[in-house]
């Protein structure tokens, strides 16, 4: 008798969530497809729905259907809004369900950290301990955050991927030696990633600097390294005595040869450019632009939603050890109403 209860509620929880997506207008009229695992699977045009079996998770849901274990998150995120993740089914979407984060209850934005060095020994004020650093990552990691790349942040801003709820990036500036030796180590702790941005002068200056082999062994983990120009000289200010075209001349240097220097050493196409003191004007932009890059990061405070200029993004400076000053830094979802 229990076993056949059993059945009969399946079968109408199962029934519940075709007529459900019908009648949404979120799916199609649901048809067997082939079985995946010897578990049964229906599908329409918008969702499988996949009856869990024992050794099920996220992460190999997503891998059997997805062919990538990272969509597990937004796996998760839907079945936690359909309310099927203490029952016996999958709810599996195969269309991206809410481009440009965009819910019924508000709209997602994207905090970029932004770290400079992580010496153990220095009265700058844009150095991290290792330590503070360390608490940072565990904390976004234990809180659920996601760590994203500025391709993927790119893509969500130009509605072509959902991303997970709780996503920000983190970069690191300027080429600090302690940025591959401290923090790269720590980044790989946790599973997270980092776009670092260097200037050109800078690298394999000296011991306390970053050098080619480290940048492309950043590479070939995965991380993104982006422009931060070739000198680090403020872009909107002139020189002193210096002409309005020597400084045409020089910024376009600063903002076309830097990226070409980074392409050609990197095997890469730079896309990503981080304004020096965060500071920018319309020429500037322009040549941002016209150089071939798709996003340039600031140093306002501030996420990032669907509507953000992408060649002025908000980033917020880590300049503390204070981690609760670094949790108030996390804004990832603006809740306003819809409906």
């Amino acid at each position: 008798m229990k076993i056949m209860y059993h059945k009969i509620f399946k079968l109408k929880f199962l029934m519940l969530i075709v007529v459900y997506l019908f009648y949404g207008c979120i799916a199609k009229e649901a048809r067997p497809v082939h079985n995946y695992m010897d578990t049964a699977a229906y599908q329409s045009e918008d969702y499988i729905i996949h009856e869990k079996q024992t050794d099920d998770t996220y992460e190999s849901i997503a891998r059997l259907y997805f062919k990538n274990k990272n969509k597990a998150e937004i796996l998760k995120q839907e079945n936690e809004i359909f309310g099927s993740n203490k029952n016996k089914f999958f709810i599996i979407p195969l269309k991206e369900q809410h481009l440009g984060g965009i819910y019924k209850d508000g709209y997602q934005g994207v905090p970029i950290l932004c770290y400079h060095k992580f010496d153990e020994k220095t009265d700058s004020k844009l150095n991290i301990s290792a330590k503070a650093f360390d608490a940072q990552m565990k904390y976004l990691k234990n809180h659920n955050f996601n760590v994203i790349s500025l391709k993927g942040f790119l893509n969500f801003i130009e509605y072509k991927k959902q991303i997970p709820k709780k996503s920000v990036v983190i970069t690191i500036d300027d080429g600090f030696k302690s940025g591959f030796n401290v923090a790269f180590p720590i980044l790989s702790k946790y599973g997270f990633k980092a776009v670092y941005f260097v200037y050109i002068n800078y690298i394999g200056i000296s011991k306390r600097a970053i050098t080619w082999q480290d940048l492309k062994k950043l590479k070939k983990r995965g991380y993104e390294i982006g422009s931060h120009t070739i000198s680090h000289d403020d872009l909107t200010e002139k020189l002193d005595g210096e002409s309005s075209e020597n400084y045409d001349k020089r910024i376009k240097k600063e903002i076309f040869i830097s990226k070409k220097i980074l392409d050609e050493k990197l095997y890469q196409d730079t896309q990503f450019f981080s304004l020096p003191y965060g500071k920018s004007n319309p020429e500037v932009t322009k040549l941002i632009k016209s150089a071939g890059y798709k996003i340039s990061v600031t140093v306002k405070r501030g996420s990032n939603p669907f509507y953000c200029d992408p060649f002025h993004l908000n980033r917020n400076m880590i300049l503390d050890n204070n981690l609760k000053k670094f949790a108030d830094k996390l804004q990832t979802f603006n809740y306003i109403s819809l409906k």
